[in-house]
C-alpha cells in the first residue's frame, strides 16, 4: 500500500512538474520552444525616410534567363542589408520595347521569400504598399525568375550573402550560375 501511495505522488508530481515546465514564460522570459528552434522574430524591412529614384548611373544590369527579352537592374544605390537576413533594392525591369517597371522590394534570405514595398511612378515618386506580404520565391516561376536569380546571387546560408552593400555589388556583377 505504502508502494502505491508512493507510485501514485510521483506520477502527480511529475505531471505538475511538466505542466509547470510547458505553462507560458513570464514576460522577457525565452519561450522553452524557442531553445528548441522556433523560428526567429518576424523581419519587417526598415525603409528609408525617402526612397531614392533609380539612377541609370549606379544601375547594375543582370542576367536571368535566355528566354526573356526583358532586360533587368538593380541600382546599387538602393542595395541595403537589414539585420544580416533581408536585403532590400530597386529593381527596375525594361521590356524590348522600353517600357520600364519600378519596384523597391526585400529579400527574406532566412525563408527564401520576397515582399514587394513600393512600385515606381513614372513621375519619380513611389507608392507605398502597406499591406504588402511576404512571399515565397518560387523556382518553378519562368514569369518572375529575376527573384530567384537575385536570391542565388544575394543570399547564401540563411543570411546576406555579404554584409556590406559594396560586395553585394560585386555578387551582382560577377557572372551567373548558369545550371544545366
Amino acid at each position: 500500500m505504502m508502494l502505491s501511495r508512493l507510485c501514485t505522488a510521483r506520477t502527480w508530481l511529475s505531471g505538475a512538474l511538466l505542466a509547470l515546465a510547458l505553462a507560458a514564460p513570464p514576460a522577457g522570459a525565452q519561450s522553452l520552444f524557442g531553445l528548441l528552434g522556433e523560428e526567429k522574430p518576424p523581419v519587417e524591412p526598415m525603409l528609408p525616410a525617402a526612397l531614392p529614384v533609380p539612377s541609370s548611373q549606379t544601375m547594375i544590369e543582370f542576367y536571368v534567363s535566355p528566354t526573356t527579352t526583358n532586360r533587368f537592374a538593380i541600382d546599387g544605390a538602393t542595395l541595403a542589408i537589414d539585420q544580416e537576413r533581408l536585403v532590400r533594392y530597386a529593381l527596375v525591369v525594361t521590356s524590348r520595347s522600353g517600357a520600364r517597371n519600378v519596384s523597391y522590394e526585400a529579400l527574406r534570405c532566412d525563408r527564401g521569400d520576397r515582399r514587394l514595398l513600393a512600385i515606381g511612378r513614372a513621375d519619380g515618386s513611389w507608392a507605398l504598399l502597406a499591406d504588402s506580404t511576404w512571399r515565397p520565391i518560387n523556382g518553378g516561376d519562368a514569369v518572375n525568375r529575376q527573384h530567384l536569380e537575385l536570391y542565388s546571387r544575394l543570399c547564401s546560408g540563411g543570411a546576406a550573402a555579404a554584409t556590406r552593400p559594396d560586395r553585394l555589388i560585386a555578387l551582382l556583377r560577377a557572372e551567373p550560375r548558369i545550371e544545366p
